[in-house]
């Protein structure tokens, strides 16, 4: 009922209170979804259990997620749980690996204001 209203926090915090495995895939993608701003988003697809799924809207928003902490953590853990035979471990495997470059460029040259996304651009344009 709550999410029939668009009461999507509300729904969650009901399913995490009271349900076994907290809320499901179809909650959080709705949260996910709906999320204007995607930034924060993150948090739900790291709920996600259909990794494939978490997989495929990381692809999608990565570089909406200012943190490239949190954007190799997910990776990691995405690469993990998806089977080695995947194309979607492969694909994560290789965003990870990108990811980490640009994580480990940040941490030698702070010109770039902490944006990596910034440097990403650059090594993508001019590997």
């Amino acid at each position: 009922r709550l999410v029939a209203l668009g009461q999507l926090e509300h729904a969650l915090a009901v399913a995490d209170e009271y349900l076994e495995d907290g809320a499901d895939d179809f909650l959080l993608r709705l949260l996910i979804d709906g999320a204007g701003d995607k930034s924060g988003a993150w948090r739900y697809v790291l709920r996600l259990r259909d990794k494939e799924l978490a997989a495929s809207l990381v692809t999608t928003w990565l570089e909406s997620w200012d943190d490239i902490d949190v954007c190799t953590d997910l990776l990691f853990m995405l690469k993990c749980h998806l089977p080695h035979s995947s194309e979607a471990r492969a694909r994560m495997e290789e965003v990870y690996a990108e990811t980490c470059l640009f994580r480990d460029v940040l941490a030698v040259d702070e010109s770039w204001g902490w944006r990596w996304q910034s440097v990403a651009g650059v090594c993508r344009r001019a590997p």
